[in-house]
């Protein structure tokens, strides 16, 4: 017969082809097997010859169902013609992923010591990330196969650390699931059912459920091993029922072979064989003898149980021929030690010691290797990498903390002083009405009604003298309010704009021209003002406007509290760092209590009682405008004996 033409692919074929190939797994079995049924008939009908990425695509895709699936003679057929396809065409990507899947198909027929060699030979070749995590991984599984549970703990970790480096969070799956079932042989189960909850919450996360069905199957053992049963059944159930459209029919080996674990631990030991035997049956069918010679240590297990010595006999030899063939130390253990018991039982004492001697030896060797190849160290690297990462990263949040905390002072600081600024605003608001409220307005509401009587002419000349005198005065007072009031406001506007234009000048001229504006004011109170000043040149850092603020308040506070026919002196001189100006009166003067109150800033309320009182604004307004200027004064006075006040410039 001669062969058959190859069809011409089409665009319909390559959509097909590019939808299904990556649709043969975490799909249920009948999905996936028509899926392989369809990618199968055009692998062999269709022509590849300008498609060749795709049909190499499509190979793998096959071979690897058909490695999941136990069908592994196809599996290493197609692998071996990769590996053929990647030698000629001298293809390394190909080459590897083929040598790398082939070796699984030989580890699922027990051959993990050949298998693992090939992987570790391939991990120092240059090969992908995703494929480099897959190999470490191959190895962690074989060795946990293999009862190297020390191997196969470092070997997750190594799996898991490069995953997480990658940010390839997927790729944890697998090695926590080996982590959780070295930790379980290990009995340590509570670090055991943490990776393998992990695994399971990252598997339904990532839509991965034969690798869900998995972890059910693992958790159940963990369970069991801590004596609770009933979750231990829930979850192998659990598994067995999601994996019935997941698995195929010889994935449930091994959840069969579980269940009949869990059921000998508590004791029924009828359950346990016949789910023994049904997990038997399907690893006869298939080609992971390794876990069929692990079944049959099981099934002996309830022959001696049930006094079946013959039978346990037969069996374990069966297991023991496997085990040693496929040279598995752990399996080579189970069989040495069951067949001395049962030698042991019979009076058959020279077999007996044959068989103990057989596991002195494997355990002695399994204590060199542990001791040579502690996982210790790796674990606890991996630990104390991740402890350092998040004790970086707690530092690093310290440290930003801090720069948020030192901002969140400053602005506090900024913020405790713009509200003082404003209290300070809201307090000369509230005064500035209070003023025009009582002091400005009831004056020249009366000097409205007045001038109006007078238009009427319902005074006489004479009292018309009076009342324009009286006019006059309550103007006049009015008048200093008001300057008052708007030194006040300028000073505020400065004190918060910050803008204060200091410079060295002579302060003579300025006090003379304040001096020429008070004289007629305390010529008509009978008040002697006079400027004295040791030299013609007098110079400060001052800024002149707030300078002229101090000296006209302090200046008219004193005419104010001076009574008539007394005397306010002003002088000037200097000292080792300062020039003082220095105003003196003989008036009044100040309580020690209404002066501590003053010079802390209160503004003093007016004493309607009193005639010279003042609405006191002047010593803060004084303080204020001296602290701009880096300035400052010093009031020494006794009731009755007048005050003096000397204001300290700097040079």
């Amino acid at each position: 017969m001669g062969k058959t033409k190859l069809q011409t692919i089409t665009e319909a074929d390559v959509s097909v082809i590019n939808a299904l190939k990556g649709m043969l797994v975490e799909v249920p079995q009948a999905q996936a097997r028509e899926n392989y049924s369809l990618l199968s008939d055009l692998s062999q009908t269709r022509d590849f010859t300008y498609h060749q990425e795709l049909y190499l695509d499509l190979l793998f895709a096959l071979g690897e169902y058909n490695g999941r699936n136990e069908c592994i003679p196809e599996a290493q057929e197609i692998f071996k013609k990769l590996i053929a396809y990647g030698e000629k065409h001298s293809n390394p990507q190909v080459l590897l992923r083929a040598r790398a899947n082939y070796a699984i198909t030989k580890a699922q027929c027990g051959f993990y010591h050949e298998a693992i060699d090939v992987w570790d030979t391939m991990l120092k070749e240059d090969c992908p990330l995703r494929m480099k995590l897959n190999l470490l991984n191959n190895n962690s599984v074989g060795y946990g196969i293999l009862g190297e549970t020390n191997k196969s703990i470092e070997y997750a970790f190594k799996t898991i650390q490069l995953a997480e480096d990658n940010g390839y969070t997927d790729e944890k799956i697998s090695p926590l699931i080996n982590l959780g079932a070295a930790y379980q042989v290990q009995g340590d189960y509570h670090k055991a059912l943490d990776a393998l909850l992990q695994a399971r919450d990252l598997a339904e996360k990532y839509k991965q459920f034969r690798r869900v069905c998995e972890c059910c199957d693992s958790i159940s053992l963990v369970y069991n091993a801590l004596g609770n049963t009933e979750k231990a059944l829930e979850y192998s159930n659990q598994c067995v029922i999601s994996g019935k459209e997941y698995f195929n029919e010889l994935d449930f080996a091994t959840p069969y072979n579980n269940i009949g674990y869990i059921h000998e631990s508590s004791g029924n030991l009828a359950e346990a064989l016949k789910y023994y035997q049904m997990a038997n049956e399907l690893f006869q069918k298939g080609f992971d003898e390794c876990k069929g010679g692990n079944c049959l240590i099981n099934i002996a297990s309830i022959y001696i149980k049930t006094d079946m010595l013959s039978e346990a006999i037969e069996t374990l030899n069966q297991a023991e021929e496997i085990a040693t063939r496929l040279d598995i130390p752990h399996l080579l253990n189970r069989t040495n030690t069951l067949l001395s018991e049962i030698y042991a039982r019979l009076n058959r004492y020279e077999e007996a010691w044959k068989h103990q001697c057989a596991v002195s030896k494997i355990i002695a060797q399994d204590l060199e290797d542990k001791s040579n190849n502690s996982i210790t160290k790796m674990e606890a690297d991996y630990y104390r990498g991740k402890i350092e990462t998040q004790a970086e990263q707690y530092l690093l949040q310290n440290t930003e903390l801090k720069k948020k905390n030192k901002i969140i002072k400053q602005k506090s600081h900024e913020l405790a002083h713009s509200n003082r600024n404003l209290e300070d605003t809201v307090e000369m608001l509230n005064w500035v009405i209070s003023v025009i409220s009582h002091d400005v307005r009831a004056p020249l509401a009366t000097i409205f009604r007045i001038v109006g009587m007078m238009q009427d002419g319902n005074f006489s000349q004479e009292e018309q003298i009076e009342l324009l005198q009286d006019i006059r005065n309550s103007s006049q007072s009015m008048y200093k309010l008001i300057d008052e009031m708007l030194d006040g406001i300028r000073l505020k506007r400065r004190s918060l704009a910050a803008k204060v234009a200091i410079s060295k000048q002579d302060v003579i001229p300025i006090l003379s021209s304040i001096i020429s504006v008070y004289k007629p004011i305390a010529r008509q109170k009978l008040i002697n003002l006079e400027l004295s000043h040791e030299q013609q040149n007098m110079a400060a850092s001052i800024d002149s406007d707030l300078l002229k603020i101090v000296i006209r308040n302090l200046l008219n506070n004193s005419i104010k509290f001076t009574a008539p026919e007394g005397k306010v002196s002003i002088s000037v001189n200097r000292d080792k760092t300062h020039l003082c100006i220095v105003i003196e009166d003989n008036g009044e003067g100040i309580s020690p209590k209404d002066l501590k109150s003053i010079m802390r800033g209160r503004y003093q309320q007016k004493d309607k009682n009193k005639k010279n009182s003042g609405i006191g604004l002047g010593i803060h307004l004084c303080q204020t405008s001296l602290k701009l200027m880096n300035a400052k004064l010093q009031i020494e006075s006794n009731p009755g004996l007048g005050t003096k006040i000397t204001v300290y410039l700097p040079v």
